[in-house]
């Protein structure tokens, strides 16, 4: 997903997907739904953050996305 603020996440090991490219995401919108894929035997989320196409730990940023 782009961000207006130039950040861009991505989610990844989806069930499903309820949304597609171009969509206008709101707030608390349901995006996909938790699963996994491959090998992997755990339910889990692969989730990313990249500013200006570098990635960066979302440590100090999670409260910003989340409001």
């Amino acid at each position: 997903m782009k961000h207006p603020t130039s950040h861009e996440t991505r989610y990844a090991q989806l069930r499903d997907i309820h949304v597609t490219t171009g969509d206008k995401i709101s707030v608390n919108q349901h995006i996909g739904g938790v699963g996994s894929s491959g090998t992997s035997s755990v339910t889990h989320l692969h989730y990313e953050i990249l500013k200006d196409n570098k990635h960066i730990n979302p440590k100090g940023l999670l409260g910003y996305f989340t409001e």
